[in-house]
């Protein structure tokens, strides 16, 4: 598909004439095709570098696509399993080297989801890894590999054990993916670290309605998917990219949430795709200045991270409490 072909929908804020960067951010419905689904990472990408963008971020396993037979229970059929084993790629790879020319050609940076295979594990066949990908202009920059795991994931992939942040010419990354945004600690610990870009792939679902005390959200997991993100960013005074799947899945009956976004460090969403398949553009980023604004005026001048009381939360670490020890009861 050339550039002049694109047939996505297209959102885009700012002004590319301010300086700064440009940030992209997709909603794409990726189905069980590889090949098809690296077409559409292309056409994305070819688009994004037209319009200017430095980076672009894609969902999770937006190249083989989600698990089927799951929604979070714990069962997979054999035909999941080898489906990803046969699909799964290393990192470096195919894919990433088809996009690190891409890369290259738009001078941009590049965040994919995919199903990553380690061969070395398991005599030779190999463990999988749910993870993101970044790639430059030379190559294969770093990789993520999901830490939080929910239902039928635990049984495919192995967990990462890392949350590192990459150096580029934009800021600093960092990376996470779906689940791990419920947890504040990962996301805390990229602030701690300095990052400025902190990227979301996900492949989040409505759920609808939930009722409580009288009260209707209208969607539940779309409540938590949009509390969780602006949450994210404004706690952490940060740059946070969200990007989601969109449509319904080929073979569940789900439909991707969506709303793939671009959060300034105060909390507030630039940009924004809805549910439909597309791609949304915010141009004109100052990426370090609107951190410092942050941190020094929008919250009453407040530097979340410089206020921290680290020594009180030991706590969260404790291994006491975290597996607390068998304790008897008297009689």
């Amino acid at each position: 598909m050339s550039m002049n072909d694109f047939e996505y929908a297209l959102v885009q804020t700012g002004d590319a004439s301010a300086g700064g960067i440009a940030i992209a951010t997709v909603n794409v419905t990726p189905i069980h095709n590889k090949e098809a689904n690296l077409e559409k990472y292309v056409s994305f990408i070819r688009k994004a570098g037209e319009l200017g963008a430095n980076l672009i971020v894609f969902p999770e396993q937006a190249l083989q696509g989600y698990l089927w037979e799951t929604e979070h229970t714990l069962t997979l059929s054999p035909e999941v399993f080898q489906y990803h084993y046969q699909n799964a790629e290393t990192i470096p790879g195919e894919a990433t080297a088809i996009l690190r020319q891409y890369a290259k050609q738009y001078d941009l940076y590049i965040v994919m989801g995919l199903t990553e295979v380690s061969p070395t594990y398991a005599g030779g066949t190999g463990a999988l890894f749910n993870s993101t990908a970044l790639i430059g202009p030379g190559g294969v920059i770093g990789v993520y590999r999901k830490v939080h795991q929910p239902g039928a994931e635990l049984h495919i992939y192995r967990a990462g054990n890392a949350l590192d942040v990459y150096d580029t010419p934009l800021g600093r990354i960092g990376m996470l993916i779906c689940y791990d945004v419920a947890f504040s600690e990962t996301c805390l610990i990229y602030a701690i670290k300095g990052t400025d870009i902190l990227v979301f792939s996900t492949a989040w679902t409505y759920s609808g309605p939930l009722t409580v005390n009288g009260i209707t959200v209208e969607d539940y997991q779309g409540y938590l998917y949009d509390t969780f993100v602006k949450c994210r960013a404004a706690e952490n005074q940060i740059w946070f990219v969200a990007s989601d799947c969109a449509g319904r899945d080929c073979k569940m009956p789900w439909h991707f949430y969506g709303h793939s976004r671009i959060i300034n460090p105060s909390g507030i969403v630039i940009a924004e795709i809805a549910d439909e398949e597309g791609m949304a553009i915010a141009h004109g980023l100052k990426i370090k200045e609107e951190i410092l604004a942050a941190r020094t005026s929008y919250f009453a001048g407040l530097n979340i991270l410089a206020d921290r009381v680290p020594e009180l939360y030991g706590a969260i670490s404790d291994p006491n409490l975290i597996y607390p020890p068998d304790r008897q009861i008297d009689p």
